[in-house]
């Protein structure tokens, strides 16, 4: 029996010991005896409940945690209700740097992020902590948003017609990012059309037009508060006349006043539900690209009978001839808008704008396709008219002669009489009256 060999072991080492230190006073000798008989008594006691736990079936509740976490169950344990857990799975956890719910399988290979299960996803180095890192370095930018160049600067000065520099340029850059000004390349020199600009951006946002880029203007200009070039009901301008000029040639019947009215809110509403855009009678720059472009569909109107007549104002007409007269001798450099070099259509563009008649930048294909009203004969030309030939433009002065920016010659200059010359008798497409 194990007992008793484990008494006798017990009582061989008391007696080892005793011939070593030499006998015990016997109260002494009698409690260390029955202390080893406890001790020896207890070992046995738990031998033999270690027996019994080896021999007694184990319950299903007991397997499956012994499945679920892979070792042994060997204390007994108290009958309860386990339900299946299922593969790794479902069991949450979370990524350290997100607070992202994950769940891995019992390989590693399918990850359950906020709920949606992503089957087959191979591991990457078997740990999930290197599938989600990837998973964010695949996110990443390329690269850094570059801030703009406006919100870096200050401007505490105002700005004006004749001035030149960066900061104009600046300036320039946000009116065309806005939409103010045509997109090109700015020039750095603050000139007409640029003015014409800052007096659109005032408009649009209730400060007094004056073309003057002050720092009240700037300040709202140059932030997040600043809204994109838009015509709407109740503002007057020169592109607002241009806009109902444009709506009568395309028969969505408006008078001709220069003043957003209902009745040019109405005519804009019809053109965009006929165009299949956002009817509200606001013309943004997704409207006015439609209606200013070849692709414009017509109403079904008639051109209103308040529209001006055609070459109504000499007043107009000499005005644009004064400032094309200044502008003799420029040289001609292909892209110029003025002041110091001009091409053909900017220096139309540029002696418009000078004047105060706001308009556009229109290249010499623009020009023939541009709603103002149609001089179809050279002999039908009259003075002040914008003589479109192919690949050219200029501005017809009377008795046969023209004003333009010739690149033949190499800057601006008088030529003629037309109907003499082949070249241009036969480049002839037609006439638009500004006036």
């Amino acid at each position: 029996m194990p007992e008793k060999n484990m008494k006798n072991n017990l009582t061989a080492r008391s007696d080892a010991l005793s011939q070593e230190k030499g006998p015990l006073p016997p109260t002494k000798n009698k409690w260390i005896r029955l202390s080893w008989c406890i001790a020896a008594g207890a070992a046995c006691a738990l031998i033999a409940v270690a027996a019994y736990a080896e021999s007694r079936p184990t319950t299903a509740a007991e397997n499956e945690v012994s499945n679920l976490y892979g070792r042994a169950t060997t204390a007994p344990q108290p009958e309860v209700s386990v339900p299946s857990l299922g593969p790794m799975r479902d069991i949450p956890m979370t990524d350290p740097e997100t607070g992202i719910p994950i769940v891995e399988d019992e390989n590693f290979g399918s990850l359950l992020v906020e709920g949606e299960v992503s089957e087959n996803t191979p591991a990457q180095g078997g740990s999930w902590q290197n599938t989600i890192e990837a998973s964010y370095q695949a996110e990443e930018p390329d690269a850094e948003a570059v801030t703009p160049v406006w919100k870096t600067m200050t401007f505490d000065t105002d700005m004006r017609q004749g001035d030149t520099g960066d900061m104009v340029r600046v300036l320039q850059s946000r009116l065309m990012e806005l939409g103010y000004i045509e997109p090109g390349d700015p020039s750095g020199t603050f000139d007409a059309a640029t003015a014409t600009g800052v007096s659109r951006f005032q408009r649009n946002h209730e400060i007094t037009p004056t073309g003057v880029a002050d720092v009240a203007s700037l300040k709202i200009m140059m932030s997040n508060r600043a809204t994109m070039y838009q015509m709407c009901f109740n503002q007057e301008g020169e592109d607002i006349r241009q806009l109902q000029e444009r709506l009568n040639a395309l028969l969505y019947p408006v008078s001709v006043t220069g003043y957003f009215d209902k009745e040019t809110e109405e005519a804009v509403v019809a053109f965009q539900q006929k165009n299949g855009l956002t009817a509200d009678g606001v013309v943004n720059l997704g409207t006015r690209a439609v209606l200013f472009s070849d692709a414009a569909l017509f109403g079904s109107g008639t051109p209103s009978a308040s529209a001006p007549p055609a070459a109504t104002s000499n007043v107009g007409v000499e005005a644009l001839i004064a400032s094309a007269m200044q502008k003799l001798g420029t040289p001609y450099v292909l892209g110029g808008k003025g002041p110091e070099t001009f091409d053909c259509s900017g220096l139309i563009y540029y002696c418009l704008n000078e004047i105060g008649y706001e308009i556009g930048y229109m290249t010499s294909h623009q020009w023939k396709d541009s709603a103002f009203p149609t001089v179809t004969g050279m002999n039908a030309l009259v003075r002040g008219d914008i003589v479109c030939f192919d690949g050219h433009v200029g501005i017809y002065l009377g008795d046969g002669t023209m004003l333009d920016a010739s690149s033949s010659e190499g800057k601006v200059r008088i030529t003629g009489p037309l109907a003499s010359s082949s070249y241009w008798t036969s480049n002839f497409i037609c006439g638009k009256r500004v006036y």
